[in-house]
């Protein structure tokens, strides 16, 4: 049977980004306006949580770019990817092109596991979280600019690590069980990433 443990000491890494700008105000694909407030990341490599900001968030790309790093996430190859990809950071290490990494969006693969297109709505994260019973978010992602307008930055971390550990926990889930479920579709069977299957984890 399967359990967190298979993946403990594997190079699988689930990361999530804040913006320093609301999107919506600046234009959601004006990556360097809205700039990075924090990242957080959660490594079944070393099994520890990791933070990044200004001074260090080359490290996150870094980390990233390593050969074979299953980088798992929940929206990340339209959104998170692009915005650590495109803006400028101290250590000059930008993240590799999508060919080149191994991403495993969430997101993506439930919408694609529905059989439903891009636009489709209730796939939001917590629309997963509250119809399969588990943890939720903290908050809406909306919150994250003004925290960080705000100068709250242990709150926006406090955030933002939630993100992650809820994202890692239904990473886990659909690992050890193959299904998703969200209110407005039901549940239905989801594809791991193809390095897991490949590695017979």
């Amino acid at each position: 049977m399967k359990s967190v443990n298979d993946l403990i000491g594997k190079n699988i890494v689930v990361y999530d980004l804040e913006t320093k700008e609301s999107p919506p105000e600046v234009g959601w694909t004006a990556w360097n306006a809205m700039g990075i407030s924090v990242g957080c990341s959660y490594d079944f490599l070393d099994d520890s949580y990791h933070v990044y900001m200004d001074d260090n968030m080359h490290k996150l790309a870094e980390r990233l770019n390593l050969p074979e790093t299953l980088i798992v996430a929940f929206n990340q190859i339209s959104f998170d990817n692009n915005l650590l990809r495109q803006c400028q950071n101290k250590g000059g290490i930008v993240l590799n092109h999508e060919t080149k990494l191994n991403s495993y969006d969430m997101l993506v693969e439930s919408r694609r596991a529905a059989n439903v297109n891009k636009f489709s709505k209730g796939f939001k994260l917590d629309d997963h979280l509250k119809a399969m019973k588990m943890a939720t978010k903290t908050a809406c992602g909306s919150i994250a600019p003004q925290l960080y307008e705000d100068g709250k930055i242990g709150e926006l971390t406090d955030y933002c690590l939630n993100d992650v550990r809820v994202e890692t926990n239904l990473f886990i889930h659909l690992y050890c069980h193959g299904w998703i479920q969200t209110l407005k579709h039901g549940r239905y069977d989801i594809k791991l990433p193809l390095i897991l299957q490949q590695k017979g984890v």
